[in-house]
Parts: C-alpha cells; sequence; structure tokens
C-alpha cells in the first residue's frame, strides 16, 4: 500500500503531531482580512484619535456578537465533524485493525474505549441512581402536564363566567344609575315635594324602591363578581405552582454535585474516546484505505474542510477583535474632555 505521511493535526490529533504543532510559530490570519472584519482602521496620528474611539465603539458590540457567533459555529463543526469520523471508524474497525500503519491508532482507540468502560461499570450505582431520577421526574412532569390541562380547562371555564359576571356587574350598576337619575329628575319637577301629601309621592315611592332593588341587586353581582375573579387568579397561582415545582425538582436533579461529576467525567472520556476514533478514521483516510472518489470520503472531507473554514472565520474575527486599539480610544475620549474643560476654564477667566 501506498505511503501517505499522516494527516494535519486538525483532522488527526495526538500527541506527538500536537508537540510537534506546538513547537512550530503560529501563523496569524491575513491582516487585510483582519481589517476588513474590524471595520475601523486605526489612526495613523492621535488627532484622528477622537474619531477611531467614536467608530470603535460603535463596532465593538457588533464585532463581540460576531465572534461569539464564529465562536459557536466552529464549536458546532468541530462537533459534526469529530462524530462523523468517530461513526465512520466505528463501522470500519476491522479494515482498519487489518492495516498495520494504524495501529497505533487502533490502540489508542481500544484504550480510550477500555478507560470509558471502567468509567461506566465504576459508577454504574451513580448511573442507577439518576435514571431512576430521571424516570420519577418524567412520571411528575406527565403527571402535572394532565393536571395543567385539566387545570387549563377549568380556567376556560372560570374566565368565561368571570366575563358573564363583570358584563352583569356592568348592568347592575347602569340599572343604579338609572334609578338615582329618576328619583332626582323627579325630585327637581316636584321642587322637593314629595311627601305623602303630594301628588308625586307614589312615583317617589315606587322609584325609591327600584333604586334599593338595584342597590341589592348590585350589591350581589359584586360579590359575585370578587369570587369569579378570585377562581381565575386561583387557577392561575395552581398553573404557576405546577411549573415552579417541576423547575425546581429539575434544577435540584441537574445541581446534584455527584451527578455534575459523575456526568462531567463520563463525558471527558466519551469525549476521548470520538477523539481517538476520530484520528483513527482520518489517519485511514490519509492513507488511502478509503477512496478518495467514494461518497464517505467526499462527506467526510466535506465536513474536515467546513470545520477549517468556521475556525479559519472565528481566528480572523478574534483577531480582529483584539487588534481594536484601546489607548486610541482612551486618547479619542480625552481628547474632547481635555477641550470642553479647557474651554470651561476660558470662560471662568474671561468673566
Amino acid at each position: 500500500m501506498e505511503s501517505v505521511p499522516p494527516v494535519s493535526v486538525a483532522a488527526a490529533p495526538g500527541p506527538r503531531r500536537a508537540r510537534a504543532a506546538a513547537a512550530e510559530p503560529a501563523e496569524g490570519p491575513p491582516a487585510d482580512e483582519v481589517a476588513r472584519a474590524a471595520g475601523v482602521a486605526r489612526p495613523a496620528s492621535w488627532l484622528g484619535a477622537p474619531l477611531y474611539a467614536w467608530q470603535a465603539l460603535r463596532r465593538l458590540p457588533a464585532l463581540r456578537a460576531e465572534v461569539a457567533a464564529r465562536s459557536e459555529e466552529a464549536r458546532q463543526s468541530e462537533k459534526f465533524r469529530r462524530e462523523a469520523f468517530a461513526a465512520w471508524a466505528r463501522g470500519h474497525g476491522r479494515e482498519m485493525g487489518a492495516e498495520a500503519a494504524l495501529k497505533p491508532f487502533v490502540e489508542a482507540v481500544l484504550r480510550a474505549n477500555k478507560t470509558l468502560q471502567g468509567f461506566t461499570e465504576g459508577h454504574a450505582a451513580d448511573f442507577e441512581r439518576f435514571r431512576k431520577l430521571d424516570g420519577a421526574i418524567a412520571d411528575e412532569t406527565k403527571a402535572a402536564e394532565a393536571q395543567k390541562e385539566s387545570l387549563t380547562g377549568s380556567l376556560g371555564t372560570a374566565e368565561a363566567d368571570w366575563r358573564q359576571r363583570s358584563e352583569t356587574l356592568f348592568r347592575a350598576k347602569a340599572k343604579l344609575r338609572r334609578g338615582e337619575i329618576e328619583v332626582r329628575n323627579l325630585e327637581q319637577i316636584a321642587e322637593g315635594k314629595v311627601g305623602p301629601g303630594s301628588p308625586h309621592h307614589g312615583r317617589f315611592v315606587e322609584l325609591q324602591g327600584a333604586r334599593a332593588t338595584a342597590q341589592g341587586e348590585l350589591a350581589q353581582a359584586e360579590s359575585e363578581e370578587r369570587g369569579a375573579k378570585a377562581e381565575v387568579a386561583r387557577i392561575r397561582a395552581e398553573l404557576l405552582d405546577i411549573d415552579r415545582r417541576l423547575d425546581a425538582r429539575r434544577e435540584a436533579a441537574r445541581n446534584d454535585p455527584v451527578r455534575r461529576r459523575v456526568e462531567e467525567g463520563h463525558d471527558a472520556h466519551r469525549l476521548a474516546l470520538e477523539e481517538a476514533l476520530s484520528a483513527a478514521a482520518a489517519q485511514a483516510i490519509a492513507r488511502r484505505l478509503v477512496p478518495a472518489d467514494s461518497p464517505d470520503a467526499q462527506r467526510l472531507g466535506a465536513l474536515r474542510e467546513a470545520e477549517e473554514a468556521a475556525k479559519r472565520a472565528h481566528g480572523i474575527h478574534q483577531a480582529a477583535l483584539e487588534s481594536i486599539d484601546r489607548t486610541s480610544i482612551a486618547i479619542g475620549l480625552a481628547i474632547p474632555a481635555g477641550l470642553v474643560v479647557v474651554l470651561f476654564a476660558l470662560l471662568v477667566v474671561l468673566r
């Protein structure tokens, strides 16, 4: 089989290659691309510092957001590439094991897998406890969702009843206002003479009775409206309490220090295994174990190129952020402030 040198560190990370890469001088991103990403050019002299400070301070928030977005893209692309390479290696272990040149990488995979298995077996009781806890939380969530569904239906009914009670209350208030207006109008017509000897006395007594009835209806409507409103508030509070209890339960499970330590250790060993598998797959591709024109090779190559492009873009934007001259910004802010102080002093002297 044709001998091909190992691929780059990005494609096949390994301790020897990593040390060699660390000894090599790092090449920064192209200066012109960094300048374009920065969006502002450093001033040629301190006279241009105020304009530079204004431009840089406007650009910094967007540039920080771009760096964060590029960093996330680079992280995701690395994750996709690593998982795809590892999945390919898992499906082609026999072919790689038969290749003598891949023996160190296969042994690294076996060591990482053994370490992961040992860690998993050593914490089997913890994982079983976590599984039971998650199952209990899932059961509680299911029961809570059913309870919330029932309460949501009750809430709709209670809100409809509240609206109806509010309308009844509005009508009762309007009826009482009309009764009071009729009483006042009668008193004005009779010029206040509505006693037993007045021809308006019968009508006055009738209106007084109607007003008293309206007052009673209003009091009842207010009481019923308050009760309906309180019922709506009670159901809403109960729904919120269910969500709070579930969130507290999940938060307590997530923040368990033992669980966090065990899961972080498991993730670290799993990541080490994926890295070893990915490195083995990259070497297999580089040594022509996979035909260059095969769909697998093209797909994995595209993922590697996407990762390199994402990391390159992140490096450019990170360098652009670091290229912002904080000293020039400070000078640019100090110059206008100094001019204001000088002008103020001159005004004081001239006065």
